[in-house]
């Protein structure tokens, strides 16, 4: 299994060798994608360059899971087609993001006796090879292996260490993080992907390259919060030490606010996320210029086209926000001393750029909050430069990392840096 899973790695870097590469996030709400190809130097450098971007509203998934197989494939083509028609190119290799309910995390350790000997990256596989062998004696056959990074080493009774190589010591432990998701959706995903005639590349899950494009190293390593608020769910993830500590996911994303504002106020599903996007708020409305209560107009499922209070909108949207961070609050509490290392949250996702969401996190998480765009990469539009996108942005990020890597393992130094390699992306 773990072969497996590192071939398939090597082949998500050697693929953007062979052209262009599409990114997909594929989200509860809508489907995005970039088709980007990457530029070298010449040298060890390996760029991402955007060539084309589409997007298209989600069919088939119902509360985080896979209803209808063809309309999800219906709407990947139509978000492939647009960035390829965009790009003029033809697509074969995809890596692709995804949101799922459940994800469950573990650290494992891996010991080997060194006799006083100088640690070489031979010994650095080795210990990392046991914590894998650890993993695999405990994997259900219906569980998937998404991530796994090294959290550090140990040497003795020196804990902490980035890279024991050259150091002396007794015993070397590789103290590395799983990510583990259910396996059937992620294989009604990847069918989904191979039907529109794609290369489906390993997945990723969304937290993951959304804090890729988003978190700087600083915040990685100082400590930091990220949530990705999507339609279905919202993702926690937490750094210190520039590696991520914990993982969880709540049930709950921008689609259950929309839900509540089409119940509440006797409106279309499709009127009630117009109505949150442009009149929605997480903070209370009070009043306009002049005095007078801010109101808006929407059409009733009667047909009749109602005034509404952007106050009464308010009281609708605040509460399922506030629910959000509660819980992510208390979540928190259960898992001290890390939140403890916690500086600041940093937020993306299509359902944090409603207005208020950072401010309301900011009351109940107590923390310096940022509402985050993803980092640039040449040539990305200004379509595909909000928070929404981070998700995709990340995924050519991990590509371009993955890329250079591979470029960089034909030097002279091919096991120091395979070790490496290794360590980083699985």
């Amino acid at each position: 299994m773990m072969e497996q899973f590192k071939r398939a790695r090597f082949r998500g870097g050697t693929a953007l060798h062979r052209g262009a590469v599409a990114a997909l996030d594929i989200g509860a709400s809508s489907v995005k994608c970039l088709v980007a190809d990457y530029n070298s130097d010449g040298g060890k450098h390996s760029l991402m360059h955007v060539l084309g971007f589409g997007q298209a509203p989600t069919k088939g998934i119902k509360d985080g899971a896979i209803v209808d197989m063809t309309a999800l494939g219906d709407t990947i083509r139509m978000a492939l087609d647009q960035a390829e028609k965009v790009a003029n190119k033809d697509v074969r290799h995809a890596y692709i993001g995804v949101s799922l309910r459940r994800v469950d995390n573990a650290r494992i350790s891996g010991a080997i006796a060194l006799g006083g000997e100088m640690v070489t990256p031979a010994h650095i596989i080795a210990s990392t090879q046991s914590a894998h062998a650890k993993f695999v004696s405990t994997k259900h056959d219906d569980i998937d292996l998404m991530h796994v990074i090294t959290i550090g080493y140990s040497l003795d009774d020196a804990h902490g260490i980035i890279d024991p190589s050259g150091m002396y010591g007794n015993v070397l432990q590789a103290h590395l993080y799983f990510i583990t998701t259910p396996s059937t959706p992620l294989r009604n995903l990847s069918k989904c992907v191979e039907d529109c005639n794609l290369e489906c590349l390993p997945p990723l899950l969304t937290p993951y390259v959304s804090a890729l494009a988003t978190l700087s190293p600083e915040e990685k390593d100082l400590g930091v919060l990220h949530i990705d608020m999507g339609g279905d769910t919202t993702a926690v993830s937490l750094f210190c030490n520039g590696v991520p500590f914990l993982n969880t996911v709540l049930p709950i994303g921008g689609n259950q606010i929309t839900s509540d504002i089409a119940r509440t106020l006797n409106i279309a599903l499709s009127s009630a996320e117009r109505v949150k996007k442009v009149h929605g708020s997480a903070l209370a409305h009070t009043s306009s210029i002049g005095g007078t209560r801010a109101e808006f107009q929407a059409k009733c499922a009667t047909g009749d086209t109602r005034n509404f209070s952007c106050h009464a909108l308010s009281c609708i949207i605040r509460p399922l926000i506030e629910d959000i961070f509660t819980n992510i609050d208390n979540y928190l509490v259960q898992h001290q001393p890390y939140a403890a290392s916690i500086g600041r949250v940093v937020l993306t996702g299509g359902a944090a750029q409603l207005s208020g969401v950072p401010e309301v996190a900011r009351i109940i998480l107590k923390r310096d909050t940022r509402l985050a765009t993803p980092n640039h990469i040449s040539g990305l539009p200004d379509i595909a430069s909000h928070s929404d996108s981070a998700a995709c942005v990340g995924l050519l990020q991990h590509a371009q990392n993955a890329a250079r890597d591979v470029i960089s393992a034909e030097d002279d130094q091919l096991i120091s840096k395979v070790a490496h390699w290794l360590e980083r992306y699985i």
